[in-house]
């Protein structure tokens, strides 16, 4: 064997243990993400450079060998001083990316162009990952309420104070007598592959009595992109890779991820998103297999309810109310951004799916006899609730706020 072969191969070996591990850990059907494809890219450049040392660069090799390895050896014994030293800092555990980090702090304007909110908007988490008050002992509670969903959950830009659930905690406090506790689990984008994720691994899960979902517009919004499966499989098979597991790269997540919300605070996304609607190509009827997608959102919604089951949660679903409807004024058409890589569906169009989602929510909530809140019917479709599609303003949390403490609090007497 030639000197030449003996350097490649010894500058190969991480390559090959690196191919072992994340075959060995890699599930079926696995969709590679950008990490993955990040460090495909720097292991096919990492291949080529051995090659050039190994044959090109011969009095170098050995030099090359020796950094290879010492950096190998640098990142091992960082690895193993993060785990012995932060293993229990709040930073390094990351849930999955379907909750916010912990004590997250920001402040920002808000854009003009949405209605009915305050002019700068306060986002905290709480050491739970909460959009919630700080909680130290639960024992000092006597109702614990956990509300999960994506960005009508989470309500940016509403200000930390007057979300629908900050305003439920203080409400139902008052009708109850009692210390009530309702912590926000809401992120934007996440629909309820997320939701059945959060159920299923966020550890303060046991010290939450009852479970409120408001789902459905995420999922309506998978279909319209088209993105389902792809979502769904970067929800599911998030950190199952070796190197996802790594404490390194969960810091380097969480640093990434500490100083901004998914959505923007201040709603300018909304603006941009506007003016593509206004110049998109109007749909006037239905693209893609949207009873598949109903049946997605059937099963997922089936196994939300076993896994509360399975845990021992009260749970109450509540149906995705929305601004669409048919014969919408030219001023509140000017509000909606909601388009598609084809067009933008007609308002009429996008209330008739939103009320499929519904009504499946509500027809399986019938049959396996589970809490479910029509907020859908119960709120005006007008800008006192809205300020686009599906977001609600300060008065719509107050709105709902209302509605449901009323409702949890004959469930909970």
């Amino acid at each position: 064997m030639s000197r030449q072969l003996k350097y490649l191969m010894a500058l190969l070996l991480p390559v090959f243990l690196h191919v072992l591990l994340f075959f060995i850990s890699i599930p079926w059907g696995y969709t590679l993400q950008r990490l993955d494809e990040a460090l495909l890219l720097l292991m096919i450049v990492y291949i080529v450079t051995a090659g050039i040392f190994a044959y090109l660069l011969k009095k170098h090799a050995i030099k090359f060998l020796v950094v290879t390895y010492m950096t190998l050896v640098c990142l091992i014994l960082l690895e193993i001083s993060l785990r012995v030293f932060f293993g229990n800092s709040p930073l390094l555990r990351y849930h999955s990316i379907a909750l916010h980090n912990p004590n997250l702090s920001m402040q920002a304007l808000v854009t003009k162009k949405i209605n009915g909110v305050d002019d700068v908007v306060k986002f905290t988490t709480n050491s739970l990952h909460l959009r919630s008050p700080e909680i130290r002992n639960f024992s000092d509670v006597d109702i614990s309420i956990l509300c999960i969903g994506g960005s009508t959950t989470e309500c940016l830009p509403v200000t930390d104070s007057k979300t629908w659930t900050a305003l439920l905690q203080k409400e139902l406090s008052k009708k109850l007598d009692k210390n009530v506790y309702v912590g926000n689990a809401g992120k934007a984008a996440m629909f309820t592959v997320s939701h059945k994720q959060v159920l299923k691994n966020y550890v303060h899960l046991k010290n939450f009595e009852w479970i409120v979902i408001l789902c459905g517009i995420n999922d309506l919004a998978t279909f319209l992109r088209d993105d389902y499966d792809e979502r769904s499989t970067k929800q599911e098979s998030d950190a199952v890779l070796y190197y996802k597991k790594l404490f390194l790269v969960n810091l380097l997540q969480a640093l990434h991820r500490q100083n901004y919300a998914t959505q923007d605070l201040g709603g300018y996304y909304i603006e941009n998103r506007r003016l593509k609607r206004k110049n998109a190509k109007i749909l006037t009827e239905i693209y893609g297999d949207f009873d598949l997608a109903l049946r997605r959102y059937r099963k997922n919604l089936l196994d939300i309810i076993q896994i509360c089951r399975e845990k021992n949660k009260k749970l109450i679903f509540m149906t995705q109310p929305t601004l669409w409807h048919e014969n919408m004024s030219l001023d509140l058409q000017g509000m909606l951004w909601q388009s598609t890589l084809r067009g933008s569906y007609t308002p009429k169009i996008l209330a008739k799916m939103m009320d499929d989602y519904n009504n499946v929510m509500l027809d399986i909530c019938d049959q396996k006899k589970v809490y479910c809140l029509d907020l859908a019917k119960s709120l005006p479709k007008n800008k006192s609730v809205f300020y686009d599609d599906c977001h609600f303003n300060n008065s719509g949390c107050q709105k709902i706020s209302n509605i449901l403490s009323e409702y949890l609090f004959e469930k909970i007497e």
